[in-house]
């Protein structure tokens, strides 16, 4: 096992990779559900977002890990499902069927593009300033994601956007759970955002933000998944 993955070339140990795996593991799960919930906003059933979330981040992690022996965590990208949802489905008045068409094309673009010498002409067309535009560009999106979900902003008709509920519970879990997470970032404390995540579940349970009633635990149902996969729509 050290041989295959070359440790000690890395400085590296099983038991570091395991630790970090586990932490990586439990800072992005979140992904399962967030996920699954934007594309249920699509029309595609909830359980089989979250098989087919489960499924491609599990093929994706094993490819990196076994093929490129690289620690990098392949996972739906929440900038390119929210354009899935929001873009091509709601907005452009497309089927899901048919928006998972257009990913299956670009998907084989991308499989062009990475093993031909395409990838390093684009990257070097592309300026500097415009990648890191690109990446700010997703973090805003994904702020507002996340504070529109978390009440701090609401949909207004006149201004596009205004103030929610700041004396909500949620919200004031929010605003504590961003700053211990920015502080614990800025120290570089080891496991910064598993920590912030559960001190924040913790505060969230204490302030009366998690609503516990209701709920209960089943495992999927892969029959959901099997009416969704291969699903493509050409019309």
């Amino acid at each position: 096992m050290e041989r295959f993955f070359k440790f000690n070339q890395y400085d590296t140990t099983m038991g570091k990779e395991i630790s970090a795996g586990l932490i990586s593991y439990i800072t992005v799960a979140y992904i399962i559900i967030v996920n699954a919930t934007i594309l249920a906003v699509a029309g595609i059933p909830m359980e089989a977002g979250i098989i087919a979330t489960i499924l491609s981040s599990f093929i994706g992690c094993l490819i990196m890990g076994i093929w490129s022996n690289t620690p990098l965590l392949i996972i739906p990208g929440i900038g390119l499902n929210a354009m899935f949802t929001y873009t091509i489905v709601q907005s452009g008045g497309f089927s899901w069927q048919e928006a998972l068409a257009m990913v299956f094309v670009s998907g084989l673009i991308f499989v062009v593009i990475a093993f031909t010498p395409l990838a390093r002409v684009i990257t070097s067309a592309i300026p500097n300033s415009l990648k890191e535009a690109i990446t700010i560009g997703i973090g805003i999106l994904l702020i507002l994601i996340g504070f529109e979900n978390a009440g701090i902003i609401t949909s207004s008709d006149h201004t596009l956007l205004a103030i929610g509920d700041l004396s909500s519970p949620t919200v004031i879990v929010t605003f504590i759970g961003l700053l211990i997470t920015i502080l614990l970032f800025i120290k570089n404390v080891p496991g910064n955002l598993l920590l912030s995540i559960i001190i924040t579940s913790f505060l969230s349970i204490w302030l009366g933000g998690a609503n516990f009633e209701g709920v209960s635990f089943s495992m999927p149902s892969f029959h959901e998944y099997l009416g969704v996969f291969g699903q493509i729509s050409w019309g």
